[in-house]
């Protein structure tokens, strides 16, 4: 499939929606929309992508072309998304103070840390949850605090005791309050990522910014920029939970600058898949790369092939060959503590609930 065999609803929605389109190519794409042109289809998709935030750089010149009723869905989209943020934002500011009066040492992740330093938009960049990165030895004083709060706490429940000394989970606990949540993170990603990414550094070389009368510790920029790269990394590879966009947050990152810290992080590999994806994307070149395939299977909302649950299923299980190869691991991935799947999985006989955690691993 080329570039050009794109739905041109598809086609149109990425190019409207790149974060630096100027004045005069936006009008242009416009005025090129033709009258067999699927609004239904580019509204929905524009939605369910998360692209419709980006889609009125030019609001008065949007108007003008856009059926009525699909700009008015765009602003509604736009006005809801900026209420939520705003509302995260609030709840933020109630968390970091907590942290702060018990001199907890943190950082604010991903959309949030976004929003306060600036780089994100509040009506374009859809921002789900409140992210914060916190010293793994503080796990027990988080959880205390939180409840004490009013907060819904939960915590992760691991495969095995195997899993939870060797394999830790990046955000072991999630809190919801009035609505909204909280995901704590003692690490960037999973243990058995493969990444060499020391959170004590992390967080002791964080930085403050001052943001609507408050200050804020973020992740220090180069550490900030390669951690977006590689979470839009994580979801491509592996196929699972992406919006497209997100792929819009590589706009302000100059990748070849994080090369030396990629390698640090024992991430090399990953931010050079990246960097050849990036720049086949930004050429419109969308099947060069897998990761661009996948992006478009997202864009589309179609169902994987054959071949791509094959190639995603041997990347989730073969991956890190380090657990491959321990056999405690295997037998623990593949029969975990019965309160495992009674959590995630529901009640019933272990044998019974083991087939239904079967059942969901190999589906798509």
């Amino acid at each position: 499939m080329s570039k050009q065999s794109l739905p041109k609803e598809l086609e149109t929605l990425l190019r409207l929606t790149k974060p630096k389109i100027d004045e005069l190519s936006y009008e242009t794409i416009l005025k090129q929309i033709t009258s067999s042109f699927n609004w239904t289809y580019f509204l929905e998709r524009a939605i369910a992508t998360n692209l419709a935030g980006y889609l009125l750089p030019y609001p008065e010149i949007g108007r003008q072309y856009f059926p009525p009723i699909v700009y008015d869905h765009i602003r509604g989209y736009q006005r809801k998304i900026q209420l939520h943020s705003i509302r995260l934002i609030d709840l933020l500011k109630d968390v970091v103070e907590l942290l702060e009066s018990q001199k907890i040492a943190y950082a604010v992740l991903k959309g949030c840390a976004g929003l306060i330093e600036g780089k994100y938009d509040y009506k374009k960049r859809q921002v789900s949850d409140i992210d914060i990165l916190i010293d793994p030895q503080a796990q027990k004083k988080v959880i205390a605090l939180l409840e004490n709060e009013g907060f819904k706490v939960s915590s992760l429940i691991y495969k095995s005791q195997w899993h939870e000394s060797k394999q830790n989970e990046h955000a072991p606990i999630q809190a919801q309050k009035n609505g909204l949540n909280l995901d704590i993170h003692i690490q960037l990603f999973r243990t058995n990522e493969g990444y060499q990414i020391a959170t004590t550094e992390l967080l002791n070389n964080s930085v403050s910014i001052d943001f609507n009368e408050a200050s804020y510790k973020i992740l220090p920029p180069s550490a900030a920029a390669l951690f977006t790269v590689l979470h839009i990394h994580k979801h491509l590879f592996y196929g699972s939970q992406m919006k497209v966009g997100g792929i819009n947050d590589l706009y302000p990152i100059s990748l070849p600058p994080l090369k030396s810290l990629a390698k640090k992080w024992n991430a090399a590999s990953q931010l050079e898949q990246i960097d050849f994806f990036w720049n086949t994307w930004l050429l419109e070149d969308y099947n060069s790369t897998f990761l661009g395939k996948t992006t478009l299977r997202f864009l589309k909302g179609r169902q994987m092939t054959f071949k791509e649950k094959l190639i995603f299923l041997k990347r989730r299980l073969f991956t890190n060959q380090k657990q491959y190869w321990n056999l405690r691991a295997q037998l623990y991935d593949l029969f975990p503590r019965k309160s495992y799947l009674l959590h995630y999985f529901g009640k019933g006989p272990y044998l019974l609930i083991w087939l239904k955690r079967m059942r969901n691993l190999f589906r798509f």
